[in-house]
């Protein structure tokens, strides 16, 4: 296989066909593709079909750092005025800003570490023959001639592969450029604090006839792009009526006035920047008439960058077409490339069109008052039936629907909100449907729409970000609290009630979250899909040891600053919140062990909790008994949704309002991470380690097992008592009242004593690691 164009595309395909046993030859006229390209966008929006994509290459652990969450657009006014739109309406999903060149250096370490890839840089495709399928290439050290099976363009819109076919087949489908271009200018992390720009967003500055949009990158700085027509007409202006340095500086402070103001330098880097066209195609034929060549990506489809899907569609392109010709055999590869272009053509077909309708909304229908209200009212509907209605936008960003069937759904969904707002004129903030399954629209809305896949829906996000812009520094750089972002920090205890002590009770478990996370940090290190050797083990664990240590002693720190009758003044009103409900730690504990391992006695049939074979701990089948427990008491059931239902925490709390929204928030989440680290956590890479290695790791392992699973817990157990037990006569959960110290339950009645204490004695990470070492 030659993969003509080594961009994200060719290098992904690449990688998924080298997992399945594939080889492949790929050819790249660029020295080095993941430099910067003045006709390609700086920062791109990864969404649900491109992260899946990634995800099966393997990628995605060593793109976390680049990657900005961001759940939705803020528009900003020519007046200042700035308004919030969430991307999902009910599940706080978001899409992530990533720097193209990060995603390409990652691509090209991947593709130059795979055997089965001969990268090809700096190699140009002089001809192609497809009939007798061979291509003319040329490069510094001369001509080569090279035959090919099977033949993928992923060499973009001026894709040499897609002219050789249009060339064969005839009757090319014409490529168009809009009469709107782009030139993208850098905001620096200071312009950004100045102009109060959040983190987590994308930016618009919409203006009817043209915009300006601003993507966040990781490292502070924005990338910035301006939509504007390339020749002026009457009343708008154009790229050709700004060819004076002072033209450009007019129009800026005319209709971007904060931009002007705040970073000045804009003007002189837009003047510099050149225009790029907006160039969209959709081949009329992807093959060759053998069936031997096929285009992908914007070879295929070049879209408009409006929906931000260019990048998404391609990859979601690429785990197709590998998924096709995984299961076929080599002689039936031609036919897999035409089911290919037979099926995915009409949903190609579809995102371009959405992607260039997308345009009118990003820079008039977001400034319409109409727009807000409408998308109120798609909340309410989205909360009823978060099976079912789906808008449109949301659709397109966090599902794996084909395309063309979301945009049918869409359409019709979209038919029925607007025919309930023509018989409903004067109901501009949608009362008449309160969003509830009894409401009219609601229930029209169910009966039309079938549930959506499972799983084709992104699970939700686990905890929304939703910075406030800090008190900007006008300073030549960032000050102190700029850098930390304290502003936003010290705003982010918000206490339910007026009992002073809250406010600590909040910081502290705040603190003890933001430690997990960098436990999480260094666990990745040691559970992703290239795990460091075993000697560099320990460092990392002890690191994540260190971490709890810290976290363990903050259960002291709110013993002292929150004394037991103040916090029985504020507790009610967290019901049903519980540390229970602590997302970090369960995905720290599924990074660590096996499920089975975390399952309840109840599940297991033993409270002992007996080892599990470590190849087949997602059935639990004991070892030994490759056909399950005997008895029918196996420690989890065959899907992630059973792991999770059968670890100890869950059956120790079963029908708890906590335990319920625990599971509604991050149910379906959990158990995709289950899944994710089923044959990566520590215990299981444990088992393949060495005798000398395991010995190497062993006393670390031990040491994070035992901060974790007995003094952690210990420590907790020891807070919960002093704030819920009765001192006299020790724990007992379920007395009605705090009066004169007497026991009360947990927040919503969990039954804490049976949690922190039952199912959690002998809990261990790494039961297999000799006592001596672990114990």
């Amino acid at each position: 296989m030659v993969i003509v164009g080594a961009g994200i595309g060719g290098l992904a395909l690449a990688l998924l066909l080298a997992r399945a046993g594939r080889s492949s030859q790929v050819i790249e006229a660029r020295h080095d593709p993941s430099l910067g390209d003045s006709r390609r966008s700086i920062n791109l929006a990864l969404s649900e079909r491109g992260r899946r994509t990634l995800d099966e290459i393997g990628l995605t652990p060593r793109l976390a750092p680049h990657l900005i969450a961001m759940y939705g657009r803020t528009r900003h006014d020519v007046n200042g005025g700035v308004a919030r739109f969430a991307y999902d309406l009910a599940g706080a999903r978001a899409l992530h800003s990533l720097r193209r060149d990060a995603l390409m250096t990652r691509l090209l370490d991947a593709a130059r570490d795979n055997p089965r890839i001969d990268l090809r840089l700096g190699e140009t495709v002089a001809t192609i023959d497809l009939d007798a399928r061979r291509l003319v290439c040329r490069s510094r050290s001369g001509r080569r001639t090279l035959g090919y099976d099977l033949l993928i363009g992923a060499d973009g819109a001026g894709s040499h592969v897609a002219a050789a076919i249009d060339d064969q087949r005839g009757d090319p489908a014409p490529r168009q450029a809009l009469d709107h271009g782009y030139k993208e200018v850098t905001l620096s992390a200071r312009d950004a604090w100045r102009l109060g720009l959040e983190l987590n967003a994308l930016h618009v500055w919409p203006r009817e006839d043209y915009m300006a949009i601003a993507l966040p990158c990781s490292d502070g700085r924005f990338a910035a792009t301006l939509f504007l027509p390339h020749r002026a007409r009457a009343g708008v202006p154009g790229f050709d009526a700004l060819a004076r340095r002072s033209d450009t500086e007019a129009f800026l402070a005319a209709a971007f006035p904060d931009i002007a103001r705040e970073a000045p330098h804009v003007a002189a880097d837009l003047h510099e920047a050149p225009a790029a066209p907006i160039l969209c195609r959709l081949a009329r034929h992807w093959t060759d008439r053998a069936g031997h060549a096929l285009v992908i990506g914007d070879a295929a489809h070049a879209m408009a960058p409006f929906l931000g899907q260019g990048m998404n569609c391609a990859l979601e392109d690429c785990r197709l077409l590998a998924a096709l010709l995984a299961d076929a055999a080599p002689a039936d590869a031609p036919a897999a490339l035409a089911r290919f272009a037979i099926d995915r053509r009409p949903d190609a077909a579809a995102i371009c069109r959405l992607s260039a309708d997308n345009y009118g909304e990003m820079r008039r229908g977001i400034a319409a008052p109409a727009f807000a209200r409408r998308r109120a009212l798609e909340g309410r509907l989205q909360t009823a039936l978060p099976d079912r209605f789906v808008p449109r936008y949301a659709m397109i960003a966090f599902t794996t629907l084909p395309y063309a069937t979301l945009a049918d759904r869409a359409d019709r969904q979209e038919a029925l909100i607007d025919d309930h707002l023509a018989r409903h004129p004067d109901d501009a903030q949608g009362a008449a449907d309160d969003g509830t399954t009894g409401a009219p629209l609601t229930r029209a809305l169910h009966d039309a729409l079938a549930p959506l896949p499972p799983a084709a829906l992104a699970p939700p996000a686990a905890a929304p970000i939703t910075n406030q812009p800090p008190t900007l520094s006008r300073a030549a750089g960032p000050s102190y609290t700029d850098y930390l972002a304290l502003d936003t920090i010290l705003a982010a205890q918000r206490p339910l009630t007026d009992e002073p002590t809250e406010v600590a009770f909040i910081t502290l478990h705040q603190a003890i979250e933001m430690m997990f996370a960098l436990v999480i940090r260094e666990l990745a290190l040691l559970t992703g899909p290239t795990p460091p050797p075993a000697h560099r083990w320990p460092d990392r664990l002890d690191n994540a040891t260190a971490l709890f240590q810290m976290s363990t002693r903050h259960f002291a720190l709110i013993k002292r600053l929150v004394p037991r009758p103040a916090f029985h003044r504020f507790r009610d009103a967290l019901t049903p919140a519980s540390g229970l409900q602590s997302l970090q730690f369960r995905q720290i504990e599924f990074m660590c062990a096996k499920a089975c391992d975390l399952a309840a006695p109840s599940v297991t049939g033993d409270a002992t909790k007996p080892a599990l074979d470590p190849t087949n701990h997602l059935t639990g089948a004991p070892n030994g008994d490759p056909n399950g427990d005997p008895a029918g008491n196996r420690a989890i059931g065959a899907t992630a949704h059973a792991a999770v239902r059968g670890c100890y925490w869950h059956r120790a709390t079963q029908g708890s309002d906590t335990l319920a929204a625990f599971d509604t928030q991050h149910g379906p989440m959990l158990a995709e991470f289950a899944t994710r680290y089923a044959e990566r956590n520590l215990s299981w890479r444990y088992d393949r380690l060495d005798p000398a290695e395991r010995r190497h790791v062993a006393g670390a392992l031990g040491r994070f097992d035992r901060q974790v699973n007995q003094a952690w817990r210990k420590a907790h157990l020891a807070l919960v008592r002093a704030f819920l037990s009765d001192p006299a006569s020790g724990p007992t959960p379920h007395a009605s009242r705090p009066d004169a110290g007497s026991p009360v339950p947990s927040t919503a009645g969990l039954d804490w004593d049976r949690y922190l204490t039952e199912h959690a004695q002998g809990l261990r990470f790494f039961p297999q690691v000799p006592h001596a070492t672990a114990a």
